[in-house]
């Protein structure tokens, strides 16, 4: 398939739709690698599938608002609340990683003799600009 405006229609309509790159290039009859090159080299193209995608996200958000009032479960709005707004409603986790004081170690296995000796000088503080 070769690049023009009933392929750019094709791929275009699908991204309208709320299909995904990969699912408009499989509509379409295009390999993605080929839609990432028209991506790159094609301005006007990168802009149509811009807007294409605006839309489609546009349609599965309004879809997904109307879900979550037609269907009564909390369930629902938690989940699209979390990801249209993360920092308000996503779970938060926290990592606390501590060596008690300590330096942290690092082994390195390095299996040729001239670079353990380079390496060995480096930590050592014998080569290298401070």
């Amino acid at each position: 398939m070769k690049y023009g405006k009933e392929m750019v229609e094709k791929i275009t309509q699908a991204l309208c739709d709320g299909q995904g790159r990969v699912r408009a290039c499989k509509i379409a009859g295009i390999h993605y690698d080929t839609f990432m090159e028209w991506m790159r080299s094609k301005p006007e193209f990168s802009e149509a599938v811009k807007k294409a995608e605006a839309t489609g996200n546009d349609k599965i958000k309004d879809i997904c608002q109307r879900r979550i009032i037609e269907d009564k479960s909390w369930q629902s709005a938690a989940w699209w609340l979390e990801r249209n707004y993360p920092d308000q409603y996503s779970l938060k986790q926290r990592h606390d990683i501590t060596s008690d004081g300590k330096a942290l170690g690092l082994n390195i296995v390095v299996q040729d003799k001239d670079t353990a000796e380079e390496l060995k000088k480096l930590a050592n503080g014998e080569i290298g600009g401070k």
